[in-house]
Formats: structure tokens, C-alpha cells, sequence
């Protein structure tokens, strides 16, 4: 009775268990069999003006994000670009195409979608101007450097070409995600026709 019991108890919290992360396998995969080792945010733009071949004219700012931090910071964000109206035109038109289904909250979704996947990302709006990685310990793992990367690319057009006055939405729709997101192309969810639905609620990153 009692064995029957403990392995009652076990099968219950093993179906409890969290499903792993994505990032962990990546960061597995890109730190054990690719060598991806521990930098400062310092070295990894060096390094990526070295290998573009085109100097940073300026220091790029790194700061970190918990996934909380996030989370009120992306709340901001959309806030200023993507206040309720804006969604709720969107979402009607949407719906009218049969593009979206009439109970979902496409705002709701797309924060929720942007807060699930982004590693990290630049963000180009005046005032702001600096690199942000979400880690919760600080650190630079391996998949925050893949997406810091990208995103000093970003960065360095920004610094030789006004991202912002040229593409004033580019931000929150260009933030990156790993490459194995939970929410890539084709998966995003909940709508019927993915890539007409993603272009317009932004949530497939370049």
C-alpha cells in the first residue's frame, strides 16, 4: 500500500513538472558543442564590429531585464505604440477577414507572445538607445549572445542611420527571440491563417 502510494505521489509531481524551456537547449547546444563561452557585453561588440568590418561610433549600453522586468517594460511600450484603439482596429479587421477568432484579445496576445519569446533586443526610441538582455541572473548565456548579435546590428545602423525617424515602429515588432521560440512561424497562436495574422500582430521577428 505504501509503495502504491509513493509511486502514486511520484507520477503526480512528475506530471506537474514544468515543461523544460527552449532556451536551455539552446544554450546547451550553442555553450557545449559550439564553444559559446561567458562574455561581457563590451567583448561581444567588439566582436561584432569586428567581423562586419564597420566600427561602433559609439559604445553600445547593455542593461539586463528579469522576465518580470519585461514584462512591465514591454506593458510601457505598447502603452505609447500599440495603445488599445490601435488593437481593437486591428483586431475588428481581423475578425471581419475571418483572420482571427472573435474572442481572442489580440493585444492581450501579443504581449503575451512578446513576453514568452524575446531574449533581447535594441531599442532604437529616442531616450532610449541601448541594448537590453533578458537573463535573470545578469549573465550573458550563449542565446543572449546569438540574439545580442543580430541585435547590434541594429544597433550600429542606428548609430549611422536614425532608425526611429526612418522606421518609427520598428520597435517592439523587431525585438529577437531564440531560434526554437515558442511562438515561430506557423505556431503562432490561437489564429486560423498564421502568416497573414503575424505579419500584423508582429510577433515573427527578423
Amino acid at each position: 500500500m505504501v509503495l502504491v502510494v509513493l509511486l502514486l505521489c511520484g507520477t503526480i509531481a512528475f506530471a506537474q513538472e514544468r515543461p523544460p524551456d527552449p532556451a536551455d537547449l539552446i544554450n546547451a547546444v550553442l555553450g557545449g558543442l559550439l564553444g559559446f563561452k561567458e562574455v561581457s557585453g563590451a567583448e561581444l561588440q567588439e566582436e561584432v564590429a569586428e567581423v562586419g568590418g564597420v566600427p561602433f561610433r559609439t559604445p553600445v549600453p547593455l542593461d539586463y531585464l528579469s522576465p518580470a522586468d519585461l514584462a512591465r517594460y514591454l506593458k510601457d511600450v505598447l502603452d505609447d505604440e500599440y495603445p488599445p484603439a490601435r488593437a481593437l482596429a486591428d483586431q475588428r479587421t481581423l475578425v471581419a477577414f475571418d483572420l482571427l477568432p472573435a474572442t481572442v484579445d489580440l493585444r492581450a496576445v501579443r504581449a503575451r507572445v512578446l513576453e514568452e519569446n524575446i531574449a533581447g533586443f535594441y531599442d532604437e526610441r529616442p531616450g532610449h538607445k541601448r541594448l537590453y538582455a533578458v537573463s535573470e541572473d545578469r549573465t550573458l548565456t550563449p542565446a543572449n549572445q546569438l540574439v545580442l548579435s543580430h541585435e547590434l546590428r541594429h544597433a550600429m545602423q542606428d548609430q549611422y542611420a536614425d532608425v526611429h525617424r526612418i522606421v518609427p515602429d520598428a520597435f517592439p515588432a523587431r525585438a529577437s527571440a531564440p531560434p526554437t521560440s515558442r511562438s515561430s512561424p506557423g505556431r503562432c497562436p490561437p489564429c486560423r491563417a498564421c502568416p497573414a495574422w503575424c505579419v500584423t500582430s508582429s510577433c515573427c521577428r527578423t
